[in-house]
């Protein structure tokens, strides 16, 4: 069984997350990103925070680990080798 890494924020941190999460003028991805840390920071286990945003619990745990390994970097960018319509690496976007 995996172990869910246990997120602390710090206050910076945090201050950009909220900042993230409510922001009109970001990308959606990045706001759900901020809604993962900021609900997983809370105590929150991944499927919970993954029905309250609607992404799949796997992607949670991947934004999770994430942030845990590298921080705000870690969420702020897509990784590497994402698809994305913005990339032109799918022919059907």
């Amino acid at each position: 069984m995996r172990v869910t890494p246990t997120i602390t924020v710090s206050e910076t941190d945090r201050e950009t997350l909220e900042r993230w999460a409510r922001g009109r003028s970001r990308p959606v991805r990045l706001m759900q990103r901020a809604q993962i840390v900021l609900a997983a920071a809370l105590g929150r286990d991944n499927q919970d925070i993954a029905e309250a945003v609607g992404l799949s619990r796997k992607l949670v745990g991947c934004r999770r680990n994430r942030y845990a390994r590298q921080g705000l970097a870690g969420i702020a960018q897509d990784a590497p080798g994402v698809s994305s319509p913005t990339n032109g690496s799918n022919p059907w976007w």
